[in-house]
């Protein structure tokens, strides 16, 4: 199994200065559940899959949904996270996703979205991409990895002009390592 692993660098990534009031939705937000340990009231936590949202810490109301299909009203939250999460989507329904996300932003709402620049596996023989992190949250440090089969690509650029496609400000664009950053309001 381990011939078939392309694993990058441990990333860094510093979540302690992020604040995120009003009612969040979390995308994909099962198994270490990040997201939740930064905010663990007036959150809703999404996964496609039962045994994630299962692991994911208490707090917060955790529902199994596809994030393609969101069940929610237009307009229901304040701000929505994706840590890690677009990885797991297939690059051609990210535009979907996305626009999920703004239909059930609040106007003036934030999405923030943290990721992994994936290059284009090209002739690489090792099909499955990993990426271990390290989160600082509050006075906790979260390891984890995440992995995912190796069949697309994501960039900064990638994420910035579907989220404008979209119809997303982008107000923060940044890359980490190679972990990618953006915040962005629905107008």
């Amino acid at each position: 199994m381990e011939e078939r692993i392309y694993e990058i660098d441990e990333q860094e990534i510093d979540l302690s200065q992020y604040e995120l009031p009003g009612l969040v939705l979390d995308i994909g937000g099962g198994g270490e559940g990040i997201i939740g340990e930064i905010k663990e009231e007036q959150l809703v936590v999404i996964d496609r899959s039962k045994e994630e949202l299962e692991e994911a810490p208490s707090g917060g109301l955790k529902i199994i949904m596809d994030a393609l299909e969101m069940k929610f009203l237009s307009c229901s939250f304040d701000i929505t996270t994706s840590f890690f999460t677009m990885m797991y989507i297939l690059n051609e329904d990210h535009k979907k996703a996305m626009e999920e996300i703004f239909r059930v932003l609040k106007e003036g709402g934030y999405f923030f979205l943290w990721d992994i620049k994936m290059p284009a596996r090209g002739e690489e023989q090792r099909d499955i991409f990993v990426v271990p992190v390290q989160a600082q949250v509050k006075e906790k440090t979260i390891r984890t990895k995440y992995g995912v089969l190796w069949v697309g690509e994501q960039s900064l650029e990638y994420f910035s002009q579907l989220a404008q496609e979209v119809g997303f400000e982008i107000l923060e664009s940044r890359e980490t390592g190679e972990v990618i950053f953006l915040k962005m309001k629905k107008p």
